[in-house]
């Protein structure tokens, strides 16, 4: 999530947002998928 909004925000095609990337990557959290039944 962090490296697509941080290629969303990059102004041009391919690159990314470094600065961005850094900000935005400790606020991801990765939880296991539970399933509900």
């Amino acid at each position: 999530m962090a490296l697509s909004t941080a290629t969303v925000l990059a102004p041009t095609a391919g690159e990314f947002d470094a600065t961005a990337y850094a900000e935005l990557l400790p606020r991801v959290t990765v939880e296991p998928h539970t399933q509900t039944p």
